[in-house]
């Protein structure tokens, strides 16, 4: 099977990069709702991954440019829809003491979707080192999802 086109190859990333912008925009957004219900050190570690997150854009815009092609600079529409829903669905919880695990939960479904798009991308028959790029991202994202998970989120 020949090797996927530059075009084509651009396309998926710049899919990839709108995801990714969603997420560290979530993460962010995610780390000031738990900044307001007092849990700094959570906030702390969902910043760094927002962090990380747009490292990984960084690494991505570059790729694309380098096929010769023009890269992504926004997210999603239906990521910033997510985030709106919520914040509504986190101020809903506060007085039932779960707005930690709400927050929590919805990055983690956020990171499981980001994972199922990159398992996509590397079903193409993509350039080696875009292949490369993309394992060595699948897998930080695995470890982000990983770190997530572990974050404590009993009021």
């Amino acid at each position: 099977m020949p090797t996927m086109s530059d075009a084509q190859t651009a396309q998926i990333l710049n899919e990839l990069i709108q995801l990714n912008k969603d997420s560290a925009k979530g993460f962010k957004r995610a780390a000031a709702e738990l900044r307001d219900v007092d849990a700094p050190d959570q906030a702390d570690r969902l910043e760094a991954l927002a962090e990380e997150r747009a490292q990984m854009v960084d690494e991505l815009q570059r790729a694309v440019a380098d096929l010769g092609e023009a890269p992504e600079t926004g997210g999603t529409g239906p990521g910033a829809l997510k985030r709106g829903w919520l914040n509504i669905k986190a101020a809903m919880t506060i007085e039932h003491g779960k707005t930690k695990k709400v927050i929590v939960d919805d990055r983690l479904d956020q990171e499981e979707a980001v994972l199922e798009a990159y398992n996509d991308a590397l079903e193409n028959n993509l350039p080696d080192s875009i292949d490369t790029l993309l394992g060595d991202q699948r897998t930080a994202i695995n470890e982000h999802r990983e770190r997530l998970a572990s974050i404590e989120t009993t009021d």
